[in-house]
């Protein structure tokens, strides 16, 4: 099980958490900025270097702006809808989760 720990204090903005998480899972350059995006390529694979099973641990949403702790929240939102029609395609489990850690 890979594990990629994000530390969100110091994010400003949405796109932060993509350019702090994208380089994490070795998406290439051309990976789009949104939970769209990230729900295709680490759901239904084949862009990353780094695939399930995978766990994202977001830590220090805390203190971050409002728009950066939605768009982390879409993005989890995303990532569980997504697994949820992995298993209905494919009558199987992908073990894909992003938790929001204190």
């Amino acid at each position: 099980m890979q594990i990629i720990e994000l530390d969100a204090s110091g994010w400003k903005t949405a796109d932060d958490f993509y350019c702090a998480l994208l380089p994490e899972l070795g998406a290439p350059e051309w990976h789009g900025h949104n939970a769209n995006a990230l729900n295709d390529s680490v759901i239904w694979g084949g862009i990353n270097a780094v695939n399930p099973p995978l766990t994202i641990l977001v830590r220090g949403l805390e203190d971050a702006p409002r728009t950066v702790v939605d768009e982390v929240k879409v993005a989890k939102l995303g990532l569980d809808l997504g697994r949820e029609d992995f298993r209905a395609q494919h009558g199987r489990d992908i073990d894909v989760q992003l938790q929001i850690v204190p």
